[in-house]
């Protein structure tokens, strides 16, 4: 799969209803899988399933999407992905926004891009995909995953972040359980919680980076709502992460 080439957000309205989210699965051992890409353009949504996801031991097919093999089409967002949109019917919807760094105006796109999708007792997380310009510039979003582990101390600093905070992402060679895990630290040094593992070798193959605090949430928050980053990097001449057979999806 390659990925795919974006305007910049803030300079076409079009971005708002334009994106690839990388579609994973919480396994047993707390690991994020990929099993397949959510594509929204102004006209359509299509989802598609990793050839290796499928191939792998023990996969299970998502719900609403039986056939492992199709290119899944329709004009609206699937059920799936749409139930995890906040009704703009729900009292707190403001207030739930404002913890995603967004306005009253959002779109589905938009909310399931800064939340990722998340639902109590569920194991079904949206990664945003980087937007990759034929330059080499690219940009990501992501929620630091294990917030929640990091003990007080990580927690009280989120609560203290302010957006536009830089903050630094550090490999972890040595981590025993994931050994291209990448730490989401302040710049002190506190680690306060990690890159999405999806996203990972995209982290490895920039050759320069910055992060920053897209929106920090209090103590009070959903754990999975705590810390959003955004990022700006460039990667060298040619290279394409997504490219590779790891990420290969049916139809493509």
């Amino acid at each position: 799969m390659t990925s795919v080439l974006l305007p910049d957000a803030e300079t076409s309205g079009e971005a708002r209803d334009t994106g690839r989210l990388i579609v994973t699965v919480r396994r047993p051992d707390g690991d994020y899988q990929a099993v397949g890409v959510l594509t929204a353009t102004p006209e359509r949504y299509s989802f598609a399933y990793l050839r290796r996801a499928v191939e792998a031991d023990g996969f299970i097919s998502l719900l609403g999407f039986p056939e492992t093999q199709r290119v899944y089409e329709r004009p609206y967002l699937f059920p799936l992905f749409a139930e995890r949109v906040i009704s703009p019917r729900r009292p707190d919807r403001l207030e739930y926004l404002r913890t995603l760094n967004l306005g009253e105006d959002a779109t589905p796109l938009e909310v399931l891009t800064h939340s990722g999708g998340h639902r109590r007792g569920d194991n079904i997380e949206l990664v945003p995909m980087p937007v990759i310009d034929a330059s080499g510039a690219t940009r990501a979003l992501f929620m630091a995953h294990g917030v929640r582990y990091r003990g007080s101390a990580a927690s009280e600093r989120i609560a203290r972040l302010s957006t536009g905070e830089p903050l630094t992402l550090a490999p972890e060679p040595s981590n025993p359980a994931d050994p291209f895990a990448v730490g989401v630290h302040d710049t002190g040094g506190l680690l306060l919680g990690y890159v999405p593992r999806p996203l990972t070798g995209y982290i490895h193959a920039l050759k320069e980076m910055a992060a920053a605090v897209e929106v920090a949430n209090g103590v009070e928050t959903n754990p999975h709502l705590r810390l959003l980053v955004r990022l700006n990097g460039t990667l060298p001449a040619g290279v394409d992460p997504f490219a590779g057979p790891e990420w290969d999806t049916f139809g493509s």
